[in-house]
């Protein structure tokens, strides 16, 4: 009898462990979309660079997630600056820096 209600309690508590974990996958899943999008819009940029931005910024949110380090989140932020200056022309680099709250929201 202890044996299975020890299954029992063991099978519940991989079963909750998984789906907190497909829950934070989701979150990121949208936090992502959302940059891209906006980031696409404000520059008009096409699908196939918002696809570009959209893993750029699941990639951020999954490292900031992984980390409470306030030195790897400013590492993390200064990755996501270079690559945004590295994928846009000057001008539209500097047309999303002068947009301070979205510039600040993507990196950050």
């Amino acid at each position: 009898m202890k044996k299975i209600l020890a299954i029992l309690v063991l099978f519940f508590a991989f079963s909750l462990s998984s789906y907190a974990q497909e829950e934070r996958k989701e979150d990121l899943v949208v936090l992502a979309k959302k940059d891209s999008k906006d980031v696409v819009s404000l520059l008009e940029l096409g699908e196939r660079e918002q696809i570009d931005f959209y893993n750029l910024f699941y990639y951020k949110y999954d490292e900031q997630s992984k980390t409470s380090s306030e030195e790897r989140r400013k590492v993390i932020s200064n990755i996501i600056t270079k690559k945004l200056e590295a994928s846009l022309t000057a001008d539209k680099f500097n047309k999303l820096k002068k947009n301070t709250a979205l510039f600040e929201r993507v990196i950050n």
